[in-house]
């Protein structure tokens, strides 16, 4: 029975990897995550810092260490915000996941990250988000202006095919 449930484990854990390299959706997870929130917070922060290891496997990443341990906290984190795991059992395991997994970064960063974690939830990113506003020098014509120009050389606009 033990050795099922290290099974179990470990499939979670593997699924979390997944799941923050946006291999897997958050409904894929929700059982996997269930289930890792009923361990010790430090297995799950070794699953972190093995994923945010792995980032730097990359030659371009172009990424800190605070960086990815945000975005995995915040991966986490969203399983709330979707409503696919109850909040206040998420959050509560996630102060302690969240002071583990603070030491993984630089001393200089670490109040940086501590603050950031600390606004998790706290603002609906989907409305906060910076949005790529147009310029004059890039903005799309009037429909009006668009409807004017003609379609070129004995192009009448009748064989076009969609």
């Amino acid at each position: 029975m033990a050795e099922r449930a290290e099974a179990g484990v470990r499939q979670a854990l593997y699924d979390l990897h997944r799941y923050l390299s946006d291999q897997l959706a958050p409904m894929m997870v929700t059982d996997a995550v269930e289930l890792l929130l009923r361990c010790p917070p430090q297995l799950v922060a070794n699953e972190i810092q093995g994923w945010v290891d792995a980032q730097f496997r990359s030659p371009d990443h172009g990424l800190t260490v605070s960086d990815c341990v945000y975005h995995a906290m915040k991966k986490i984190h969203l399983m709330a915000e979707f409503d696919l795991i109850e909040k206040q059992t998420l959050e509560s395991y996630m102060e302690g996941l969240g002071e583990i997994v603070i030491g993984f970064c630089p001393e200089a960063d670490r109040d940086f990250l501590r603050n950031n974690l600390a606004r998790l939830g706290q603002v609906d990113d989907a409305t906060a988000s910076p949005v790529a506003c147009h310029s004059p020098a890039t903005a799309p014509r009037p429909m009006s202006e668009m409807l004017q120009t003609p379609l070129g050389p004995g192009r009448d606009g009748r064989d076009i095919v969609l």
